[in-house]
Parts: structure tokens; C-alpha cells; sequence
């Protein structure tokens, strides 16, 4: 999240951890699904979004964590179709990449299903506490 911080996971759980110096504090510990294992951190336009993609399924998860300690408005989405090969050996990997305007791309990769690229926008971020719709992302796929 910033020099200092930072999310992990341990098994199904989403460590949010400081560090000084070689020290590590436990500020948080949250509840994935089963295989929700790549993950990757972005504050854009205001908004902090928490991707992640499940080692099985290849489906991805955006959560907003506005608040750091609480996995909020989850959003899922996959652009894989019929039976997915399976990931033996766990290996995934969500990458934020370029954006432009309201607009960024995410790229997510399981081991033998492939990888997949979104096209995510983001609101303002007075709209999500006004909609209360929480995160409201809109969401364009590309194969």
C-alpha cells in the first residue's frame, strides 16, 4: 500500500502488515475463498481497489479497501469459457497496468488457463459514498 505496508496472503487469509525496519505488526487479517491467492494493490483516482484472481477458477475479485482492514463491495469477473485446465501447482499473478483517465487496465494469469486483460472505471470517489453503491465499477472485458 505505501513503503511501509503491505497486503499478503497466508493460506485463505489476507494479511495487511507495517513494517519498521525489519519488524513486521499485524494490522489486519481478513478471510479469502480457497485459491484467491495473486493479488495486486492500486490507489487510482482516489480510489484503493484490491485485485485478486482464484489458482482454480481463474475468476477475479476487485474489493475497494478505502478502509485497509475491511474487504468491502467485492466484484467478480472472468473472461474464461468451457473447462479450464487445471493449476496444479497454484502459480497466479493480477497486475494493474496503464490508465487513462477514469479508465485502467487489470491483467490477471493462472498457470495453464491463461491470462486475461479488463478494462476497469473507476467512479469519482464522492460518487461511491453518495450512489452507496460501494465500489460501482463499471466494467468492459477484452479477449
Amino acid at each position: 500500500m505505501d513503503s511501509n505496508t503491505i497486503y499478503g496472503t497466508q493460506g485463505t487469509n489476507l494479511r495487511l502488515t507495517d513494517f519498521s525496519g525489519a519488524s513486521g505488526t499485524l494490522v489486519d487479517s481478513s478471510t479469502f475463498a480457497a485459491g484467491e491467492r495473486g493479488l495486486d494493490y492500486i490507489e487510482y483516482g482516489g480510489v484503493k481497489l484490491l485485485a485478486t484472481i482464484n489458482s482454480a477458477t481463474s475468476v477475479v475479485t476487485l474489493y475497494d479497501v478505502s478502509d485497509p482492514t475491511t474487504l468491502a463491495s467485492p466484484v467478480t469477473l472472468t473472461n474464461t469459457t468451457g473447462t479450464l485446465t487445471a493449476n496444479g501447482n497454484g502459480t497466479t499473478s493480477v497486475q494493474w497496468g496503464i490508465g487513462a483517465g477514469d479508465e485502467i487496465t487489470l491483467y490477471a494469469m493462472a498457470t495453464n488457463q491463461g491470462i486475461q486483460a479488463f478494462k476497469v472505471s473507476i467512479p469519482e470517489p464522492s460518487s461511491l459514498l453518495l450512489g452507496g453503491l460501494g465500489l460501482g465499477l463499471l466494467l468492459r472485458r477484452r479477449r
